[in-house]
């Protein structure tokens, strides 16, 4: 109707088709949109689980990191008992070797002896 008011021509759909007309357009326009939406929509959701992947790979990094420290710093740490050990029975050894030669010089001592003085020919 409005056509034909303005333009003189006959309306070509009347007041029902016009609104079947209408909902065609605006489905042909409309689902591709949807389409177009779900697409981004998914690629945004991949894209975000791609982004949280990347996290979960650099935190599985970072721990597999600290965990290799945590075995570098035990290690250190078993090294250093042994080697502890190690020294402390040295020392016991020394300590034993210097008890005996105490023993012997004070047996020497109280026997009257005097280790620093010249023997008489």
């Amino acid at each position: 109707m409005v056509n034909r008011a303005r333009w003189g021509k006959p309306d070509s759909c009347s007041k029902q088709p016009q609104v079947g007309c209408k909902c065609k357009l605006a489905r042909k326009l409309w689902e591709p949109l949807v389409r177009s939406a779900t697409v981004n929509k998914t690629s945004v959701n991949v894209e975000e689980l791609y982004q949280g992947q990347e996290r979960l790979l650099g935190v599985e990094s970072s721990y597999e990191e600290a965990e290799s420290q945590i075995e570098k710093v035990e290690s250190l740490i078993d090294q250093l008992t042994e080697d502890t050990k190690d020294s402390i029975r040295h020392l016991h050894e020394v300590v034993a070797k210097l008890t005996v030669k105490v023993k012997v010089l004070t047996r020497t001592l109280d026997a009257g002896g005097n280790n620093t003085r010249a023997m008489p020919p």
